[in-house]
């Protein structure tokens, strides 16, 4: 991530220290710029059957957790499943 700092000062980017100093959530229309690395990943099913995550995004500055609700994951979801193949 250090390789990437001026970059992401570039964008904007908030750190995850910045994010979890926020006061209130951002409603869904409003978009922030972060970068880092997802970890613990967790995809489940709602009990309509959506599919939802939950993980985590870390960077130089912490770790904030993350939860992808159904309407998300389907614009997201490709980009956070993977199959590993041992």
């Amino acid at each position: 991530m250090e390789k990437y700092r001026d970059k992401l000062a570039d964008f904007n980017a908030l750190s995850t220290a910045d994010i979890c100093a926020m006061k209130k959530s951002t409603n869904k229309d409003k978009n922030i710029t972060t970068a880092g690395l997802i970890s613990g990943l967790r995809v489940a099913k709602s009990r309509r059957g959506e599919l939802w995550a939950q993980a985590a995004l870390e960077d130089m500055s912490g770790k904030v957790e993350l939860l992808v609700f159904p309407e998300a994951y389907r614009k997201l979801g490709r980009r956070l499943s993977w199959k590993c193949r041992c």
